[in-house]
């Protein structure tokens, strides 16, 4: 992908002070952030009290002892935060004092020359496989939407897998050919 996230839908759950979220994903230069940092409008920043980048979770901190959460589920399944959310896009939670406030839906574009990439591989007999940190059926969308040619002899002839990769401890797994 470009590694540019965009959000595609925006879910309030309950109203929150925006600074929050605004000076939270501004903090960080993870691509999902910096995404949800250009979604939002312009607004006030505040300073954190505490502010720590957890990776492959998100980001948390505290300001006036508030707690604040930003990132995927495993982050807030940490945290003791129970939530039951399907999409096919890249979803990024956010939560304050414990409790999920919104949910940011984003997509990410292939990278422009990336079928006739994959295209030009698999024609050398080399196999290929999209590699990512997102979940199944974020994976499964980006490669039905992006990788597939409209010409059905090139797409018979493309092979690719989604495989699981837990950043943090460099362990993969789920690998399964998609459709």
């Amino acid at each position: 992908t470009v590694a540019k996230p965009e959000v595609v839908n925006e879910k309030i759950l309950k109203e929150f002070d925006k600074k929050l979220l605004y000076s939270l994903v501004k903090s960080s230069k993870h691509p999902v952030s910096k995404g949800i940092y250009n979604y939002l409008d312009d607004t006030t920043d505040i300073v954190f009290d505490q502010f720590t980048q957890i990776p492959a979770s998100g980001i948390k901190a505290v300001y006036k002892n508030t707690k604040v959460l930003g990132g995927n589920l495993k982050l807030m399944r940490d945290n003791n935060i129970e939530i039951s959310y399907v999409s096919d896009n890249t979803i990024f939670y956010f939560a304050i004092d414990d409790e999920v406030v919104a949910i940011y839906e984003l997509d990410d574009k292939i990278k422009a020359d990336a079928l006739e990439l994959v295209a030009t591989l698999n024609a050398k007999g080399i196999e290929t496989i999209m590699l990512t940190g997102d979940h199944k059926a974020t994976a499964k969308k980006v490669a039905d939407k992006n990788l597939k040619s409209k010409d059905l002899e090139i797409r018979k002839k493309w092979l690719y897998r989604y495989i699981k990769i837990d950043f943090a401890t460099g362990n993969y797994s789920d690998v399964v050919k998609a459709s």
